[in-house]
């Protein structure tokens, strides 16, 4: 019977997003935009100073 789960690490996940940082930024942008709220992470205070 085959393991369902793999376990990964942490140097795995970096690299995998280096290259893809490295080798097409705009899907990168795009998947950062697609799976990270940074209206929840960037306080509002820090937003409305940049929008000046």
């Amino acid at each position: 019977m085959r393991n369902k789960y793999v376990q990964l690490s942490l140097y795995d996940t970096y690299t995998d997003v280096l290259v893809k940082m490295e080798n097409n930024k705009p899907e990168f942008i795009e998947l950062l935009e697609e799976y990270i709220d940074f209206d929840t992470i960037i306080p509002y205070c820090f937003q409305k100073n940049g929008r000046q």
